[in-house]
């Protein structure tokens, strides 16, 4: 073996030259010289520089090839003259032989080419086995290499790969080239070796198949013949063979060696699998091939090689000089998306490998990028093969669906990319087309057809704007499955909303885009056509549209365009749809589109006309009644509309919730309009005022209905105040009563705003006040239960505001039973807590009222001292604090002029003064002073108040005046002494003559003062606080909490915001920064309550800084109840720098109540002004110059009376009644925001009570105290 070594590396010693010229001589024994051969070519194959390629072989046998072929050609043909020691050739010596032959023809060194393809043909013999037939094709496949152009040869190859195996698979008669050369059996005199082989290779063990022969055996489900098996592998083989990577560089490139078996292929091979796709070669028959498709089996084997080929890049470049391999390559690929029925896995698995290297290409990880314009061009023509898996013809399998899938969501990957729009557009139309055709109705929509729709939708979505869309066909397509398939119109609707919220954007103005979305709009056909269910979800899903449409921010389109846009498919579904519910939704999107889309333009007058016709035709369907009367109060806005009302009036029985905001708002145009004509379609003569009796039976209809009760009491509280200012009193008495029942009404809110509605109605016509209070008096406190709290809470409230609110005559029979009354209840109540509370504050607050106000006409928002302290105090004053009870606190300013006294309790803070105390005169006592008096005093409720002393008679007055100081000021007797005769006799004698001549003439000349302390004294022993005051120890902590409580109003402090919104402003920007408001805005704002000046304002500012500077003035309102501030944006300064207008938002946003008056053509909106704390909106729409409509916007649902939702209202009424309503509202929220909500005059009593626990002196102090005092 050393000798070798040495001969190759060019120094060969004596012996090496000996073996091979023994090699050489043709004398000596064959075995013996192919020893030598083995022995020599082995050595070589070890010393191998490249792999699979030994240069050094290669030298030998292109030196020695003709030897060591004439040996193993001289071996196989003598098998006699091989045998060595007397043994016959084995099995093995012949294997050995073959391999030396197949080593030789691989280096192209065979000069015997007739003798090897001989062998080649013997080996390939169809009844040879396996083993042996890879032999033959092995060396027929290396002389095909460098015989490439042979005739034989590539008969032979042709006839080795026998493609009529797959006949059975075809119905037709399929023609292949003639076989004869390898079904003829070989002489085997001719080849002695043949059947040695044959029986050596019988009985070894059958070679592994390949893993994609078990692939396809698992996908069929049986097992492939013999036949089929071989002519795979050798197929398999022959591909390999293309890209040989054994080959040297230095001899042939991977390219050149690909290109020279690809085109081979293509003449022979892949002419008979795919004759449509490429051209034979010279002795190739145009009748060959597989003529009606390619086998599935074999399309799996060849789509894998392809795909190797495309993923090796050396073969791609090589593939991508030639356009027509590459298409051909491509084209072949695209065949594998025609799926045979009958082999449906392999189909699928074949298809599904094509498939992801489509994905690959498309997300840039195979070459060629789809960025390549060559690619473009290929892709181009592959993607319209695809076009073949949505052929459900013949076969309906999960399967082709799971491809179609794959397929969609490749496309959709590739929609993303501008270039292939174009491709894109024709490719989903074709599938489309194809899917159509073959998938019938009857099948599952859901699979295929409804991605596939979805899919269409999305692209001419997506691919319009540089593309032409052919709108005819795809309309065709969509609209024949969108009829019976809700989930397209889904999908449909979702691509309408995005379309429509870009149109917004650009304000619908004429453009390419809003061209499209009318396409869109009306690509799935007439809704007519559609089941039930398709077209009720197409109906809402257009309901949805024009939600868009006209949300915020409003487009700028006018309704006539966007009426002309939906006017007709609408009105024709409310006239000829068979489904209610499609009508109704229909109905309710149209008139919202009239509804929301006002503006300065109105809709051209065939529109309105049109809509009113419809109208008044809707009222003959029932089932759209309800739908009607909640439309009915914005839709007679509209010109010419008012004729309609009767008919609406005619369909509101078993419509009575909806009906009611109709009556609302038409309840005040009788006395309005008046005896204005209704013009009537029946030609039925009917005027305005006419009107009145319909509504007030409505009105009584609804009352009756427990649900609506609440808001029919304060819609009949308005149109008896409507009546009222109108001068008209013929209904006031029946409603009034029927309020009043209603507040003995068992449900709790039916009560409640029964109570709410007298207020008004006491407040417009006092007239009225005796009456219900007499009832509230002897029926409400003596029947309602006890355990109904807030409803006896919300009377008392009532009653105190009967009282109160407007002056009354008072007589003693009304104030007797009030008080007796509630005595009773107190009595009923007891160990309630709460109502006890509120019982006890009436009470107190009553008699503390009109003993200090008794009749004085004063008006009740002022009921307590508003004297400062330090006005009130002169300069060198001192106060002195005491408890009177443990809710009392009486102070005492030790004056030198005047005796001055501060009442503080629960209710609020009381400074009185007094002078010249006579106790000989009787005090001057009114009639009705006395009588109040006499009342309070004759029921349970204690008032601690004493008569003036009475007159004395005429009669000597020492000895009684000193009875009376004795029994009446104790503190200041002394007790008598012994009186000496004479000068001091005398003495006391002056002293009582002068009294007495000073009584006489105590008219006619004026009393010097006399000292301060004892006119203190006088009052405090009068009244018997003596012996109850209880000092409080003086100190800076007992005045600072006086201080708090001076500021702890007694009123409930109320904030509520009002906001202008003028023509066309929609955002918080523009409303915060008016600084201004219409004329009719500024006389409502002072309708509201007083201008006030916030700089010296001292009741509550509401957060408004004392300094101005968010304004000098705004409106105040105040009763006995309630101190309400309004914050009106408009009088707040504007700082033009601050878009945000942070100033104003501080105050206005953290109002419960929003007060907006809008001179706005649309809707307010509650977006506009979003807080945190707003919960109630209040707008207020002029409709006349005095007539106004009310709108109520709620974020939580609460009881918001007297105005209604919807109502319209008279000037007149305006501004009082949307103060209370704010008011009203305000305290709603608060009770339901904050549970353990307290009234101011209870945190008073509190913080008095804690006062008094805290700085109250003990006995020998307070003595201390009365003694500095006096």
């Amino acid at each position: 073996m050393k000798g070798f070594t040495s001969w190759f590396t060019g120094k060969p010693n004596e012996e090496e030259k000996a073996r091979f010229n023994y090699l050489q001589d043709s004398s000596k024994p064959l075995k013996k010289r192919f020893s030598i051969l083995l022995q020599i070519t082995k050595s070589l194959e070890k010393s191998a520089s490249y792999p699979g390629y030994n240069e050094k072989l290669h030298e030998f046998f292109k030196e020695y090839g003709e030897d060591a072929s004439n040996i193993c050609l001289s071996l196989l043909r003598n098998l006699e003259g091989s045998k060595t020691k007397g043994k016959n050739v084995s099995w093995d010596d012949i294997l050995a032989v073959f391999k030396m032959l197949i080593e030789i023809t691989r280096y192209g060194q065979m000069n015997r080419v007739v003798e090897a393809q001989e062998i080649a043909c013997v080996c390939l013999y169809e009844d040879n086995r396996w083993e042996l037939r890879d032999i033959g094709f092995t060396l027929l496949l290396n002389l095909l290499n460098f015989n490439i152009n042979l005739p034989y040869l590539q008969h032979l190859f042709l006839a080795s790969l026998d493609l009529s195996q797959f006949r059975s698979e075809d119905s037709i008669e399929i023609i292949f080239p003639d076989r004869s050369i390898l079904t003829t059996g070989p002489n085997p005199l001719h080849f002695p070796w043949l059947t040695l082989a044959q029986e050596a290779v019988r009985k070894s063990t059958p070679a592994t198949t390949m893993k994609e022969l078990k692939e396809l055996e698992q996908m069929t489900g049986q097992s492939l013949t013999i036949g089929i098996k071989n002519t795979l592998l050798l197929i398999s083989k022959v591909f390999e063979y293309s890209v040989e990577t054994d080959i040297p560089p230095s001899l042939e490139s991977k390219q050149e060696h690909f290109k020279r078996w690809f085109n081979l292929l293509k003449k022979t091979l892949l002419f008979l699998i795919y004759p449509g796709h490429c051209t034979g070669g010279e002795n190739m028959s145009n009748d060959w091939g597989f003529r009606n498709g390619t086998p599935p089996t074999l399309q799996y084997i060849i789509s894998n090689w392809f795909i190797k080929y495309i993923k090796d890049q050396e073969i791609l470049d090589c593939l991508l000089i030639n356009v027509t391999d590459y298409e051909f390559v491509i084209n072949t690929l695209g065949l594998s998306f025609k799926m045979s029925e009958n082999y449906i896995d392999v189909c699928y698995k074949t298809a599904n490998k094509c498939l992801k290297l489509f994905e690959e290409w498309i997300d840039g990880r195979q070459k060629p990028s789809i960025d390549n314009p060559l690619a473009q061009k290929h892709l181009a023509n592959y993607l319209p093969h695809c076009i073949n898996l949505f052929d459900f013809s013949s076969d309906f399998s999960p399967k082709r669906i799971d491809l179609c899938k794959i397929m969609i969501k490749l496309l959709e990957k590739l929609r993303i990319k501008e270039d292939f729009w174009k491709v894109i557009h024709d490719i989903s139309l074709n599938l489309a087309e194809k899917l159509a055709e073959t998938h019938s109705l009857t099948k599952p929509f859901h699979d295929i057809i409804e991605p596939t729709a979805e899919f269409l939708l999305s692209t001419v979505t997506t691919i319009f704007s540089k593309t032409t869309i052919d709108w005819v066909n795809y309309s065709k397509i969509i609209r024949r499955w969108s009829k019976i398939s809700e989930p397209i119109v889904e999908h449909w609707h979702k691509i309408m909303l995005d379309l429509t919220g870009k149109l917004k954007e650009i304000n619908f103005q004429s453009c390419l885009l809003l061209d499209n979305w009318l396409q869109m709009l009306n690509i799935l056909g007439e809704p007519l056509n559609f089941i039930e269910k398709v077209q009720n979800y197409w109906a809402n899903s257009v309901n949805d549209i024009v939600k868009l449409i006209i949300s915020y921010p409003l487009s700028s389109a006018s309704p006539s365009k966007l009426l002309g846009f939906f006017f007709y498919i609408l009105s024709r579904l409310i006239r000829m749809s068979k489904s209610k519910e499609t009508q109704i939704i229909a109905f309710n999107t149209l008139t919202s589109l009239f509804i929301n889309t006002k503006c300065e333009e109105l809709p051209m007058d065939c529109y309105i006309q049109q809509l009113s016709l419809i109208l008044f035709l809707s009222t003959q369907k029932p089932h759209l009644h309800i739908s009607i009367l909640e439309s009915a109060p914005k839709l007679l806005d509209f010109p010419g509309m008012h004729f309609l009302i009767k008919s609406y009036l005619e369909i509101c029985e078993n419509n009575y919730p909806q009906a009611l905001k109709l009556i609302f708002y038409i309840m005040c145009f009788p006395n309005y309009y008046k005896n204005t004509p209704l013009f009537d379609p029946a030609d039925d003569p009917m005027t305005y005022a006419d009107l009145k009796p319909i509504i007030k039976n409505t009105l009584e209809i609804c009352l009756e209905k427990p649900e609506l009760s609440s808001s029919v009491l304060y819609g009949l509280t308005v149109f008896a105040l409507e009546e009222i200012t109108s001068e008209i009193h013929d209904s006031l008495p029946l409603i009034t009563d029927l309020i009043l029942n209603k507040c003995l009404s068992l449900e709790d809110n039916t009560a409640l705003a029964a109570f709410h509605c007298l207020q008004p109605l006491v407040s417009i016509l006092p007239n009225l006040c005796e009456k219900i209070l007499v009832f509230l008096i002897e029926e409400v406190l003596t029947t309602v239960s006890t355990t109904r709290e807030k409803v006896l809470k919300t009377a008392l409230n009532a009653i105190q505001h009967c009282l109160l609110t407007s002056p009354i005559i008072f007589n003693e029979e009304i104030l007797t039973n009030l008080f007796s009354s509630l005595s009773i209840l107190l009595i009923s109540v007891e160990g309630n807590q709460t109502l006890e509370a509120e019982i006890n504050a009436l009470s107190s607050f009553l008699s503390i009222y009109y003993l200090n106000f008794p009749l004085k006409q004063q008006s009740s928002a002022v009921f307590q001292s508003l004297v400062k302290d330090d006005e009130f105090l002169d300069e060198n004053s001192q106060i002195l604090h005491f408890a009177l009870g443990t809710s009392v606190i009486f102070s005492i300013i030790l004056s030198t002029n005047k005796a001055k006294f501060i009442i503080r309790n629960q209710f609020g803070k009381f400074c009185w003064e007094s002078e010249d105390y006579r106790i000989f005169e009787n005090s001057t006592k009114t009639e009705e002073f006395l009588t109040i008096l006499n009342v309070i005093q004759s029921t349970s409720i204690e008032l601690n108040s004493q008569d003036p002393p009475t007159k004395l008679d005429d009669e000597p007055l020492l000895p009684l005046l000193i009875d009376y100081i004795a029994n009446t000021y104790s503190e200041c007797y002394v007790k008598d002494k012994a009186i000496e005769a004479g000068q001091e006799m005398l003495r006391l004698m002056d002293s009582v003559e002068e009294l007495e001549a000073e009584c006489e003439v105590i008219e006619s000349r004026s009393v010097p003062p006399a000292p301060n302390f004892s006119m203190i004294r006088y009052f405090v022993s009068n009244f018997g606080l003596l012996q109850k005051l209880v000092p409080l120890e003086s100190g800076e902590k007992l005045d600072r909490g006086v201080v708090l409580l001076d500021n702890c109003q007694p009123r409930e402090p109320i904030k509520i915001g009002i906001i202008y919104v003028g023509p066309g402003q929609q955002d918080e920007k523009e409303v915060l920064a008016n600084s201004f408001g219409s004329l009719a805005f500024q006389k409502f704002v002072q309708s509201l309550g007083n201008v006030v000046d916030v700089r010296q304002h001292i009741g509550n500012l509401g957060g408004l800084d004392p300094s101005g500077s968010a304004g000098n003035i705004t409106i105040s309102y105040a009763d006995f109840q309630y101190d309400v501030i309004f914050h009106v944006v408009p009088l707040m300064p504007t700082i033009e720098s601050d878009e945000q207008q942070v100033l104003k938002k501080r105050h206005v946003g953290n109002d419960i109540v929003h007060i907006i008056w809008s001179d706005h053509w649309r809707d307010y909106r509650r977006e506009t002004m979003l807080t945190h704390f707003n919960f109630i909106v209040i707008i207020i729409y002029p409709l006349t110059p005095m007539m106004f409509r009310i709108q109520i916007l709620k974020k939580i649902e609460v009881d918001t009376g007297p105005l209604q939702d919807g109502m319209v209202i008279p000037w007149k009424l305006l501004g009082p009644l949307v103060r209370q309503t704010a008011i009203h509202a305000n305290q709603q929220i608060r009770g339901i925001k904050h549970a353990n909500y307290e009234k101011q005059i209870h945190v008073r009593r509190r913080q008095i009570e804690e006062l008094v626990q805290r700085y109250s002196l003990d006995s020998v102090q307070k003595y201390q105290t009365y003694a500095s005092m006096f």
